[in-house]
Formats: C-alpha cells, structure tokens, sequence
C-alpha cells in the first residue's frame, strides 16, 4: 500500500505493528504516516478523518468492520476474513 501511495498527494495512515514495521517506516515517503498502539479516542478521530480503510491483509477482520459501523467504504481483497458467507465441507 506504502509503494501505491509514493509519488501522490493523498495521505496514508498505516495502524498496526508488525515485523516489517522499522523497514516500513524507513522506506515511506513523507505522506505516509505509521502508528501503533493507537488509544481508541485516537483511532476513533482516524476513522472519522478518513475516506476509507484499505485491508490488503487476507486476515483483517477490525479495520473492515470498524469502517462499516462508521459507513465507510472499504477496500479489501475478495477473501477476506470479514466475509459474512458460511461455506461447508
């Protein structure tokens, strides 16, 4: 998401930590913003403020769901852990 934003005018806030976290924030251009351990007045001003979550994770459950209580468009991969269809073996 990091290298899709470079060379734009839009911003991008990353939440999360994780082990690419240092690689990441030495890589991303100035309009990309990296937090973690965010308090939840904080991510509630992050949602209020945004156009939208992207969730490029196939394991993204709280992002997609927090943006959908808020009406927010998400953009996410066709199979992704907020998939509200059941399926049997």
């Amino acid at each position: 998401m990091i290298e899709a934003f470079r060379g734009t005018d839009q911003r991008l806030v990353v939440v999360g930590n994780g082990p690419e976290r240092e690689s990441l924030l030495a890589a991303a251009p100035p309009i990309v913003r990296i937090v973690s351990d965010v308090p939840d007045g904080e991510l509630r001003w992050i949602y209020s403020h945004a156009k939208g979550p992207l969730a490029p994770s196939h394991e993204n459950f709280g992002a997609p769901l927090e943006a959908n209580a808020r009406g927010l468009p998400v953009v996410a991969l066709r199979r992704v852990a907020t998939s509200t269809r059941s399926t049997t073996a």
